[in-house]
């Protein structure tokens, strides 16, 4: 009887072991998974290249719920438009400087507002030039690919067109990344990239001063 008791706790300890040892594998395979999807720290990248990072790097990245709805404002051509559509517009216009080289990027949704004063602007020239032509077959192109990039596909109502907006609004939540994060962060990338022209600046007054 003793015997048995023995062989049933001996198994039990080799059950539970290999348990463990199962565990153990499949938390460290999560871990390493986890770790793969974080992004690299930017001290990481050289910004020589190929090397630097795929998206623009933000502290505290999440996705947020945004109400799309159909609006009176941004109009094609009166005044208030204009300001409208210009206010769409980020700090440095869109570009961030990276890394200790100060390597020149442009940010895609900056890429895509900018796309959209552009054909704003397009469709108030009636007689546009070749060169004007060519850059809104561009941006048309340019957000087609991305809208079949984010492929969203959350349902809307389907007689938005039929509705007076001054009275009546429709509002669909979207699931979207923190764009108010976006504007943020490129504001300070573009303040510490002045902060480094004005280092520079005084460093050629201060060498011609000493000459």
């Amino acid at each position: 009887m003793l015997s048995f008791v023995n062989n049933v706790f001996t198994f039990t300890l080799a059950i539970l072991a290999i348990c463990n040892v199962m565990l153990d594998a499949y938390l460290v395979k999560q871990f390493k998974e986890v770790a793969s999807t974080r992004p690299k720290p930017l001290a990481s990248y050289s910004m020589t290249g190929s090397d630097y990072p795929q998206r623009l790097p933000m502290a505290n990245a999440r996705h947020i719920v945004m109400p799309v709805e159909e609006t009176v404002r941004y109009s094609i051509n009166n005044t208030e438009a204009e300001l409208e559509w210009l206010w769409t517009a980020t700090s440095g216009d869109g570009q961030v400087r990276l890394g200790d080289n100060h390597r020149f990027f442009s940010v895609t949704v900056v890429h895509e507002l900018h796309c959209m004063r552009w054909m704003r602007l397009g469709l108030q020239v009636e007689n546009s030039t070749e060169q004007q032509k060519g850059h809104l077959a561009h941006c048309l192109n340019y957000m087609r690919q991305l809208a079949l990039c984010s492929a969203d596909t959350t349902l809307e109502p389907a007689d938005i067109l039929s509705r007076d907006y001054t009275k009546e609004r429709w509002s669909v939540d979207h699931r979207c990344n923190d764009w108010p994060q976006v504007y943020e962060t490129m504001r300070d990338n573009y303040l510490e990239w002045m902060a480094v022209q004005t280092h520079w600046q005084e460093l050629v007054g201060g060498a011609g001063e000493a000459v």
